[in-house]
Order: structure tokens, then sequence, then C-alpha cells
């Protein structure tokens, strides 16, 4: 898996938003709610529309940016993100099970993690592992740990 960096900064900086309106609205007896899905099939990230990205953004890019890169590194996170795209969930039925319960019910969970059972292990044990570990483990582990799912 290559360039997750822009996804997993994003992720970070929307939970550390939400824990920080948790901290600010306490006294007010404002809730926040984070609903944190994994990754699903939808067509906002089919594989033809991820080609399509990758490759309107090579072709926007400097040639200083495509000499640093190269167009071994554009290659390889194409084929990295396509190889991980055949792991993404077919079943979104709970984000929106998550969203219907973080709204009605009286004591919302904090936070929402919407992914499989073995999803969940699997992110479970990339966080705890030291971080040389969970990038060894982000980058050869990822098709024993979700074959199951084949």
């Amino acid at each position: 898996m290559q360039s997750f960096a822009p996804y997993t900064v994003s992720k970070h900086a929307i939970k550390a938003f939400a824990d920080t309106l948790k901290i600010e609205l306490a006294e007010t007896g404002v809730k926040t709610v984070t609903i944190e899905p994994y990754f699903y099939q939808t067509n906002i990230n089919n594989k033809e529309k991820l080609c399509k990205s990758f490759e309107e953004t090579w072709q926007a890019s400097t040639p200083e940016v495509k000499s640093i890169y190269t167009e071994t590194f554009k290659n390889k996170l194409i084929e990295g993100n396509l190889k991980f795209h055949d792991y993404y969930r077919k079943e979104v039925y709970d984000v929106p099970l998550a969203i219907e319960e973080a709204v009605t019910v009286i004591n919302p969970l904090t936070v929402y993690s919407c992914a499989g059972f073995f999803d969940k292990i699997a992110l479970w044990l990339a966080y705890m592992l030291p971080s040389d570990m969970d990038i060894l483990f982000m980058r050869n582990a990822v098709n024993l740990l979700f074959a199951w799912r084949k």
C-alpha cells in the first residue's frame, strides 16, 4: 500500500476535531459522535474512477514531481490501491445503521467503527503493533488476513 498518507491524515484530523469538540462542548450537554467506516466499494471509489483520478493527478503534476516520484512509483501506487480495492467491503448497511443509532439513542457511543469482525481484529492488531511492525504488517500481511473474504 502506497500513499495512504493524505487519507490517513484526514481520518486523524476528523477524529481530533471530534475529540476537541467533545471536550469543549461537555458542559453544554452536546455529545459528539464519530462514525469510522472501513473501506467500502461504492460509486465514489470504483476502480475506473480511481485509475482516472490517479492518471489525472499524475498528468497535472509538475515535471519536478514526476522526476522525483517516477512512473514506476505511480504504477506501483495504482497497482497497490487496485489490489487493496478487492478487499473493500461490499455490505454498506452497517454505516447507515450506525448513523441511525447515533442520532436516535439517548446515550450514543463516542465512536462507531463500521467494519467486519476480522477487519476490526486486523485494524486493532495494526494499531497495537510498534510502528516498524505495523508497517511490515500493512505491506505484507493484508493479503493473508483478508483472504477469508475471497
